[in-house]
């Protein structure tokens, strides 16, 4: 009989194998995801990003933080372009978080100074080979995309980009790091519960065809527009989490 620690290892390898990017039978052939699920899962491992690094980071220094944000952006969007798969590319972000903060905890002291002649980039290229770098090149030269699926990840990239901003002025303001972890936790399970919300009215709202389920390309105008002045709103104050969590998840209800 295995024991727990054995079975533990053999479902690791089991998970390894069925996400591997050097396996081209992990790849699909076309996009089936609606793109609002796509988003939720991106805003997911952000938030997953966000915690992650606040928990285990010796002191949340700005320039480590942002980068790790920027870089899991790349790592969502490319992975996703060439696998059209998206439980193996939350699989690998999942595991990109866990590389990219223990890397930087291993060569950063208290006070997040660089030390071992290593740098940020070095991090970022360690996660990327981890990642990105491991894509089939088979598969990346080769790859087609019909017009609907460019327009999906156009809309897709966009959007990426403009969350991230938003989360980058949240999580820099001393408002927001001065939060105990759990209301921080909280607050980010409201954000993703009314997404899930949103996207379950917006999924009732598409049509079964014969031949196939047609699937959203973009993301409501309401809740672009929402989330852009939402963006500049931050520009020009200062975020208090008491009510701009609330708004957040106020422009998410009435999209």
């Amino acid at each position: 009989m295995k024991n727990n620690s054995d079975k533990k290892k053999e479902d690791e390898n089991n998970k390894s194998e069925l996400y591997s990017l050097s396996n081209e039978c992990n790849y699909k052939e076309i996009i089936i995801n609606d793109i609002n699920i796509l988003y939720i899962s991106f805003v997911r491992i952000i938030h997953n990003l966000v915690l992650h690094s606040l928990e285990n980071m010796n002191n949340i220094n700005k320039s480590l933080f942002l980068k790790g944000l920027d870089m899991m952006g790349h790592v969502f969007i490319i992975l996703y372009t060439y696998t059209k798969h998206l439980e193996l590319t939350a699989y690998h972000c999942r595991n990109a978080i866990v590389h990219y903060v223990e890397y930087i905890s291993q060569i950063t002291d208290k006070d997040d100074n660089m030390f071992f002649n290593l740098s940020l980039k070095d991090a970022v290229v360690y996660v990327y080979t981890k990642t990105i770098y491991s894509l089939s090149d088979n598969k990346r030269q080769n790859v087609k995309f019909s017009y609907k699926e460019n327009k999906i990840l156009q809309n897709l990239q966009q959007n990426v980009i403009l969350y991230i901003e938003i989360i980058r002025r949240v999580c820099i303001s001393e408002n927001f790091i001065k939060l105990p972890l759990n209301e921080k936790e909280s607050c980010f399970k409201l954000i993703q519960d009314e997404l899930l919300s949103y996207a379950e009215r917006r999924i009732l709202n598409v049509k079964n065809t014969k031949e196939l389920i047609n699937i959203d390309i973009s993301l409501s105008p309401g809740l672009i527009m929402g989330l852009e002045e939402y963006n500049n709103y931050l520009k020009n104050n200062e975020f208090n989490p008491e009510i701009d969590f609330i708004k957040l998840c106020e422009i998410i209800r009435l999209s």
